[in-house]
Order: C-alpha cells, then sequence, then structure tokens
C-alpha cells in the first residue's frame, strides 16, 4: 500500500506548471491523502493503479515521459486523476507556506 510520502515523493517531482492549467472543473475532485477516499468521478481502483504503474518507472524519466507512459497505460481519465493528487498535494504545500510567513 502506498503511504502519504509515497504520495508527496510523486507530487514533489511533478513540476507544478504541468499541473495549473488542469483543476476539479473536470468533476474529479482531489483525493484525500490522509485515509485515501477518492471522490468525484474516478475511482480509488485506478488512483490505485496510477500510483502502481508510477511506482514502475526505475530509471531516471522526464516528467513529460512519465505522463505519456501513464496516458498510454491509464487513458485520460488517469492522467486527470494523477494531475488531480498532484494538485491537492501542492495546493497543502502552498498553503503550509504561506503559514509559516505569517
Amino acid at each position: 500500500f502506498f503511504s502519504e510520502k509515497s504520495l508527496r515523493v510523486l507530487a514533489e517531482n511533478l513540476p507544478v506548471q504541468y499541473i495549473q492549467p488542469f483543476g476539479i472543473q473536470l468533476g474529479i475532485k482531489a483525493i484525500d491523502i490522509d485515509n485515501f477516499k477518492t471522490e468525484g468521478n474516478a475511482g480509488f481502483d485506478l488512483t490505485f493503479r496510477i500510483l502502481q504503474e508510477w511506482m514502475k518507472f526505475n530509471r531516471p524519466m522526464s516528467v513529460w515521459e512519465r505522463i505519456t507512459h501513464l496516458c498510454n497505460a491509464l487513458g485520460d481519465l488517469g492522467m486527470l486523476t494523477i494531475v488531480s493528487i498532484v494538485e491537492s498535494v501542492f495546493k497543502e504545500k502552498r498553503e503550509l507556506q504561506r503559514r509559516d510567513f505569517h
């Protein structure tokens, strides 16, 4: 089973400029990384499969290669799901950083 740390590693390896244009308007809500519940159109099984695919990469790969691989393996919904996972983690990170400044 993938830990919160695995999800964070996943998120930290995707530059934010790949994530910004996509969003919750696509019908996929963010994933609650504390208890791994998925809301919206994308199911838990798909999320789990994405993480399994992601963890298979054992050589250095560019973000673009990874995204291409995931799209081929999981289709468009897979791509959107991974974007929503990463987006939620980045959002949380930005909020933490903002809090530290005040």
